[in-house]
């Protein structure tokens, strides 16, 4: 569930168009070419994008966009060890050790990362990826748990431009893959010991009991279900209703980004006029298989309807201003508020926005019970709803009410 987090984090980066708004206020833009004094910036941009998780905002920052970074097979939301590295990189520092100059200038840094063979020595009991990343995101104020690098990019002056020459990204990218590699990915994944295995055969559903029935509840990982009595089903044909269908649930996540910005910007007074929502589906198929996903597009949608709406009120509370005084300094600048959001909406990756978790699932009664790596989520079957608390999240648990589509 640690999607969560980085789907309000992209919709944070997009409202920094606030701190650019003092660059577009300018009433005489500087020269936009780059000068030798420049390039550490273009590492820094780099490196800051890094440890943000923001990796394809960096193609633009190597020559023809071929960041070695990116392309390592973990930068997938589909592989299960991606949330690793994320936790690796969101974690970790930075600091620029050296410069040297020249028509190919080489900037020095080493990278301070948490170092994964010592929390898997520290921490005998995890057994499941999302264990992994709470433990690397425990570790990390803790030196004793850090590893140190050290790296080099070479740039190079494209149209008076510095670029990172992307070979120089090789070395890093292969020092972050080889970390996540060392890694006995199979206890982790099934969520136990080389003698355990995760079925994946399809889930038995079993027939509803006429005696009171067992309600299972979340537990982490899904290793004995806790119970409580409730009365017995009233319709045999709970599970036969339910499967084969799909259901989709709203999150609005305004109130996260609104409690940011008041922290960040000082707008602690600001009423948001509109909301921040994303939709998620879940499908139940006929085999005991479930998906849990969101739209990307609909998320990226919202965020920009969101930011249409109460950007330009919300900076002119930051900064004191009335709307109209913002927007005059906007055209002095030659731009617009909407120029300035459709630029930053444009340079986010819609994949890091996406959210999938593959599983199966049970149900007893009137109750389901989802598991997928080595966790499982307890909810509650009432006609065409089901309602579901996804736990320990970085957002805390998350209360969602499915509904039948269709």
């Amino acid at each position: 569930m640690h999607k969560f987090k980085k789907i309000v984090c992209t919709t944070l980066s997009c409202a920094m168009v606030l701190g650019a708004f003092a660059a577009c206020s300018k009433s005489d833009k500087d020269d936009d070419k780059k000068t030798a004094d420049d390039y550490e910036d273009v590492v820094e941009s780099y490196l800051d994008n890094l440890l943000k998780y923001k990796l394809s905002k960096n193609e633009k920052l190597v020559v023809d966009g071929e960041d070695s970074v990116a392309e390592i097979d973990f930068v997938d939301s589909d592989n299960e060890f991606e949330p690793v590295l994320e936790a690796i990189l969101t974690t970790a520092s930075y600091e620029i050790t050296d410069s040297e100059d020249g028509d190919k200038p080489e900037v020095t840094y080493e990278l301070s990362v948490v170092d994964i063979e010592a929390v898997l020595d520290e921490n005998d009991d995890i057994d499941s990826i999302d264990a992994l990343v709470d433990a690397i995101e425990d570790s990390a104020d803790d030196e004793d748990m850090l590893v140190t690098e050290e790296f080099s990019f070479t740039l190079v002056d494209e149209d008076d431009e510095w670029l990172i020459k992307g070979e120089t990204t090789e070395d890093l990218a292969e020092y972050l893959s080889d970390m996540i590699d060392d890694i006995d990915g199979t206890d982790l994944i099934n969520g136990g010991s080389d003698d355990e295995t995760v079925s994946t055969e399809p889930t038995e559903i079993e027939p509803v009991a006429t005696e009171p029935t067992e309600t299972t509840v979340y537990i982490e990982p899904a290793e004995t279900l806790a119970t409580t009595t409730t009365e017995p089903s009233t319709s045999v044909s709970t599970a036969q209703a339910i499967t084969g269908t799909d259901y989709i649930a709203s999150y609005d996540y305004t109130e996260q980004l609104v409690s940011e910005l008041a922290s960040t910007y000082n707008a602690s007074s600001y009423t948001p006029s509109s909301r921040i929502v994303m939709e998620i589906h879940l499908t139940l198929s006929d085999d005991g298989q479930f998906r849990l996903y969101n739209d990307p597009d609909q998320v990226m949608s919202s965020i920009a309807d969101f930011y249409r709406v109460d950007l330009l009120p919300l900076m002119a509370e930051v900064y004191g201003m009335s709307a109209s005084e913002v927007e005059a300094l906007f055209e002095q600048s030659g731009t617009s508020i909407d120029q300035l959001i459709d630029e930053q909406l444009m340079t986010t990756d819609t994949s890091e926005v996406a959210m999938e978790l593959n599983g199966t699932y049970v149900i007893d009664g009137n109750q389901i019970l989802l598991t997928a790596m080595g966790s499982s989520m307890a909810g509650d079957v009432n006609g065409d709803t089901i309602s579901l608390t996804l736990q320990g999240t970085d957002l805390g648990d998350i209360e969602l009410v499915f509904n039948k589509v269709g």
